[in-house]
């Protein structure tokens, strides 16, 4: 990915990862991101990438996966990764679901930052909550026009203490 980002090609990637996948369902009006990685916004303040927020309304209503929270918590502790991990659409299949409302792909202006300056954790810990900022105020800009008015963005850190609703 670096590589790339040097080479001034334009990277897509999902920061949630596995973390959100086990956080998200496709029933209720809550949609949980996942914002406790952080490895993305440092790489792009060394390559001096921009960051663009991108918000995909729908796409919680692809899949789901088996729900076993305390099962899957010990797992990932004893050996790296949550076990049951079963995702599954159409027909409790690996298929993913047709949603209601389609899938509507949002891409926000680029979140600036300084391109001077050391690549330390307070550069870090800002550029993560200005993107973080701004992918809450693209999901509520769009979100009625998505077909999704009620829903509400609740950030998850990974810690309950620290979820926060948007």
């Amino acid at each position: 990915i670096g590589r790339a980002l040097g080479e001034g090609t334009s990277v897509v990637l999902v920061p949630g990862g596995q973390a959100e996948i086990f956080s998200t369902t496709s029933s209720g009006n809550t949609v949980r991101v996942y914002r406790g990685h952080r490895g993305f916004v440092r790489l792009a303040l060394q390559e001096k990438a921009r960051l663009a927020p991108a918000f995909s309304f729908g796409e919680w209503e692809l899949m789901d996966n088996v729900s076993a929270p305390s099962l899957q918590r010990w797992t990932k502790r004893r050996i790296g990764f949550p076990f049951p991990f079963w995702p599954y659409g159409r027909w409790g299949l690996p298929l993913p679901r047709r949603p209601p409302k389609g899938v509507t792909v949002v891409v926000g202006e680029p979140v600036d930052f300084p391109l001077a300056g050391p690549v330390d954790e307070a550069a870090v810990a800002g550029l993560h909550a200005r993107y973080f900022d701004a992918l809450a105020a693209l999901f509520e800009r769009h979100k009625a026009a998505a077909g999704y008015p009620d829903h509400v963005l609740v950030f998850d850190d990974g810690d309950d203490a620290k979820t926060k609703t948007r």
